[in-house]
């Protein structure tokens, strides 16, 4: 049998999205950060004419919707270890990314796992959006790369 490289993934977005915001928090809920995801992925998706939001899940919540020109995409793993849940997070992530980078014209990030992937990503990926903002766990804001 001969064996790839090449990683054997299911296709997971329906459309080609002009925005990406990614959060490693549950979604909806009624803490803090998720009423933030709301009020800045809403903002989002309406200047740029829709999107996905990919956050994460619970068992009560479906993996995949669609609210009109939004994809919302779930992690829904649950995995105890806190560690690794993020690394599968991280790696979804990059799955996302694989499939809307030619379409991406703004990334962003509320997880200082999914800053990891998209300072890697977007440094050696051909194509960029044009602006990734990441807002770190410390609530501090950097622009990882821009046009």
């Amino acid at each position: 049998m001969l064996q790839s490289n090449k990683k054997m993934t299911v296709k997971i977005l329906e459309q080609s999205p002009p925005a990406l915001y990614a959060a490693f928090d549950l979604f909806p809920s009624r803490k803090g950060a998720a009423i933030h995801i709301n009020k800045f992925a809403r903002a989002l998706f309406e200047e740029m004419d829709g999107g996905v939001l990919y956050v994460l899940g619970n068992e009560k919540l479906p993996v995949y919707q669609i609210e009109e020109n939004v994809e919302i995409v779930r992690f829904n793993f649950l995995i105890k270890n806190y560690l690794q849940r993020a690394l599968a997070f991280s790696e979804r992530f990059e799955i996302i990314l694989d499939e809307c980078e030619n379409d991406l014209k703004i990334v962003l990030i509320k997880s200082i796992f999914a800053e990891i992937i998209s300072a890697n990503y977007f440094n050696s990926s051909m194509s960029s959006p044009a602006a990734v903002l990441v807002i770190s766990t410390s609530s501090l804001s950097r622009v990882i790369s821009s046009v």
